[in-house]
């Protein structure tokens, strides 16, 4: 077990919302980012399903560093993960496929990748309200309030339009999401590997720091 500091996504969008504000799109791709890297290493590495992605089992530290929790409800897909029919998850964030009983796969995750996205976007999940059969009606439907979209780019109005694609069979697995953002999964790449570098070159001057302060110390002992 791993103790993960920061909060959950949910509780800083509420931040966020409480305090008037938008989340920034350059902070959003961060954490859209990470996540699809994430969703594609345990979907195409590891054969996991993870059935209940959303805003309060994403944690943030302050550098916007993202960690997927709770995988109490991942499922292998070894174990038959085509042939998932169980309601599980959380509602809001719940596909047409799962809601229906239907069987569902991987893409499942995507729908719920594209939820987790509209809300960072508009502050609230894309399928919301407090009544069951009507919340249910909106997500097989596919209808969501899209005025939000408008204060943020094609390409992430594009990402949540493919993800919240009601018919698995046309909505992209994680590698077609991927693809729609190849440029900013290499401008995060790029950004990592610079920290990395940068990190690094720290260390090293560190460590010669050191080295010279020791042999500083040993030459002073030595003339004594």
């Amino acid at each position: 077990m791993e103790l993960i500091a920061g909060s959950s996504l949910q509780d800083h969008l509420s931040l966020v919302k409480d305090t008037n504000r938008k989340m920034s799109e350059d902070n959003i791709w961060r954490v859209l980012i990470q996540l699809i890297l994430a969703l594609r290493y345990i979907h195409k590495e590891k054969g996991i399903a993870h059935r209940d992605l959303t805003a309060n089992n994403i944690m943030l530290d302050d550098e916007y560093r993202v960690k997927i929790t709770d995988f109490g409800l991942a499922k292998l897909r070894n174990s038959d993960c085509s042939k998932m029919t169980s309601v599980v998850g959380t509602m809001y964030y719940a596909c047409p496929e799962i809601i229906q009983h239907m069987k569902y796969n991987e893409k499942a995750d995507v729908w719920s990748l594209g939820c987790v996205l509209y809300h960072m976007v508009a502050l609230v999940p894309p399928f919301y309200t407090s009544n069951i059969l009507l919340l249910a009606g909106k997500i097989c439907a596919g209808e969501y309030d899209h005025t939000p979209l408008q204060y943020y780019s094609e390409s992430i109005r594009q990402i949540i339009f493919e993800c919240l694609t009601v018919d698995p069979s046309n909505r992209p697995d994680i590698v077609g999401v991927a693809k729609l953002c190849t440029e900013q999964l290499m401008l995060y790449t790029d950004r990592s590997c610079a920290t990395i570098q940068s990190l690094k070159k720290r260390l090293r001057q560190s460590e010669l720091y050191y080295l010279k302060q020791q042999s500083q110390s040993q030459s002073q002992q030595q003339s004594v």
